[in-house]
C-alpha cells in the first residue's frame, strides 16, 4: 500500500488490537500492534494512542519485534555481495520514503535475488515503510527533520551510498542524526531544503545501475 494509505491504517488502529499489513516472498508475516501499555524498557515518553509495534513471524519460528538496525545491516550486506545494485537500492529505498507502494515496486526487482540467509528484498521494503510510518505517527518529541522519519531514511542512505564500515554507522544510528548530507535537500527544517531536488541528489559520483 502507498504511504498515506498506510498511515491512515496505523492511525485508526485501536489500542490492544493488532493488523495483518504485509508477507514477503519467503513466507514471513509483517504486522503491526498498538499496545494497551509500554513497556518498561521504554526509555523515551510515548503516547499509547499513537505508539505502534512492529512485529514479524518468520515460518516455523516465534514471533518477534525487528529493529532499525536489523534493516540497515541487511541492507549493507546486499551491498558487498551486489554492487552493481547499488543505484537500484538507493532508488528504490527512495521511492517508498516519498510515498509509493512497495508491493507494487517489488514487482520490477522480483527476479534479484540474494545468497542466503539474507531476506528476500521485500522483506526489506516492507519494514522500511513500515519504520517510516512507525516515525511519523508515533515520534511525538522535537525532531530536527520535516517529516519526521526523514531520520531513518537519512541513515538508509548512508549505508548504501558510503563506505563507512556498518559497525560505526550502526553505533551512530543509536546515538545521532544522520548527516545532513543525506537529509538536507529533504528537510523543510534545513536551510538548504530543496522542494525542486534531483534524483537522488545526495550522491555526487557516478554510480552504476
Amino acid at each position: 500500500m502507498k504511504m498515506g494509505t498506510l498511515l491512515e491504517v496505523v492511525k485508526n488502529l485501536e489500542i490492544g488490537s493488532s493488523k495483518d499489513i504485509y508477507e514477503s516472498i519467503d513466507g514471513t508475516a509483517i504486522y503491526i500492534k498498538r499496545p494497551e501499555k509500554v513497556g518498561r524498557n521504554v526509555k523515551r515518553k510515548y503516547d499509547v494512542k499513537t505508539n505502534i509495534q512492529i512485529w514479524a513471524k518468520e515460518p516455523g519460528k516465534k514471533e518477534f519485534m525487528p529493529n532499525h538496525l536489523r534493516i540497515l545491516i541487511d541492507l549493507e550486506l546486499k551491498k558487498q555481495v551486489r554492487p552493481e545494485l547499488k543505484k537500484t537500492l538507493l532508488l528504490l529505498f527512495d521511492k517508498i520514503y516519498y510515498g509509493e507502494d512497495p508491493e507494487i515496486l517489488f514487482e520490477s526487482v522480483k527476479d534479484i535475488s540474494f545468497p542466503k540467509p539474507l531476506k528476500p528484498l521485500d522483506y526489506d521494503m516492507y519494514l522500511a515503510q513500515l519504520f517510516i510510518a512507525e516515525q511519523g505517527t508515533g515520534y511525538i518529541h522535537e525532531s530536527k527533520f520535516d517529516p519526521k522519519y526523514l531520520f531513518f531514511q537519512g541513515w538508509i542512505r548512508c549505508v548504501l551510498s558510503s563506505n563507512l564500515e556498518i559497525d560505526k554507522i550502526c553505533w551512530s544510528a543509536i546515538q545521532n542524526p544522520p548527516s545532513p548530507r543525506y537529509t538536507s535537500e529533504d528537510n523543510k527544517k534545513h536551510k538548504k531544503y530543496n522542494p525542486n531536488r534531483r534524483e537522488l541528489w545526495y550522491i555526487e559520483e557516478d554510480i552504476s545501475t
